[in-house]
This record gives structure tokens, sequence and C-alpha cells, in this order.
């Protein structure tokens, strides 16, 4: 009977030991008894946005702006991240002017320095980090009477793939000879 109570008391240890694994211990983006499952984060920050590609002309050939006296033709980047449900719509908080086609390297658009970043903020709980995001590319126009602005292409993506780790940086490669290219550089907290 002592020797029964023992083994019970050891067992009691060894499930009290196995089963105290503090969730806290398991290093960023993991969670679990066995730090094993992807933890989403409480929120993410677009920190900026390497573009790799964008059409240099419209479609029917002729530049992005229409020439005028002194003016130039170049276009004039602007980033824009919504969800694809319509739930949510930022504008790039800077435009790009004038950029130039043949220009090296391909321009980054950071999103850390502009009046309002928590705008490039996406929280797990008001956002969704797991359904789908479009990233597009426009040339404003504001020069122009009456204002626009051209869609110069768009990708879609995930900030999150279930089952993966949560990645600093998502590259949307080029599919087209005139399509556009992105690399979306992330900080995620937990």
């Amino acid at each position: 009977m002592k020797h029964l109570f023992f083994q019970a008391m050891a067992l009691l240890l060894l499930l009290a030991t196995a089963c105290s694994k503090d969730e806290n211990d398991c290093p960023a983006g993991f969670t679990g008894d066995n730090c094993d499952q992807t933890a989403l984060p409480q929120y993410v920050v677009v920190d900026r946005v390497k573009i790799l590609q964008y059409p240099q002309t419209r479609t029917n050939g002729q530049p992005w702006d229409p020439e005028q006296s002194g003016v130039n033709t170049l276009p004039d980047l602007v980033l824009n991240i919504s969800a694809v449900d319509g739930s949510r719509s930022v504008n790039g908080g800077n435009k790009l002017p004038n950029h130039d086609w043949s220009a090296a390297p391909m321009p980054f658009l950071n999103f850390t320095n502009i009046l309002a970043p928590e705008l490039f903020q996406f929280n797990r709980s008001n956002d969704g980090l797991d359904k789908e995001y479009r990233i597009s590319l426009s040339d404003s126009d504001d020069n122009y009477l009456p204002p626009s602005k051209e869609l110069m292409g768009a990708q879609t993506f995930r900030f999150y793939e279930p089952g993966k780790p949560f990645p600093s940086k998502i590259t949307l490669p080029v599919l087209t000879p005139a399509g556009v290219g992105f690399e979306i550089y992330l900080t995620a907290t937990f």
C-alpha cells in the first residue's frame, strides 16, 4: 500500500512538471506546450515596401503623365494597402514624385517616418491578420485638373499563413512582364 502511494505521488509530480510549461517560455511567435504552434501577433506594422517593378507605360504605350509644357511624363507613385473585404484601406503616407524607371535601385517607400505611423499598424482583433489584403501602386496626378489616381497594378497577400512562422518580409514577385512586384517589410509584436 505504501509502495502504491509513492507511485501515485511520483506520477502526480511527473504530470505537474510536464504540464507546468508556461507559454511565456516560448520564443516570440510560438505557443503551446511544446512551443510548436505559431501564434498570431497582437499587431503588425508595415515598416517599408520595396517596389520590385512597375509598368513603364500605360497598357496603350502612352506615358503615365500627359506631356505638358515643362512637365515630365514620369509617374508619381502612391501605395495603398487595403483589406479585400473592404474593412480597411490605408494610403501611403508619402508620394514618390516623378520616378524614373531607369533609376537604380528601385524605390523603397518607408512608413516609419510619416506623421501617423499607426496608420500602417494592423491589429489582430480589429483588422484580422489572417484575411486577404491587397497592395496596389497608382500614379497620382495631383497637378492636373481634375486630380486623379491611375492604377498601375496590384497583388493580394496575407500577413499570416496558418502553420508557418510569422514573416518579417513578404515577397510578391512580378508575375507578368508589365506587372508589379513588392517586398513588404514587417515588424510584429506578440
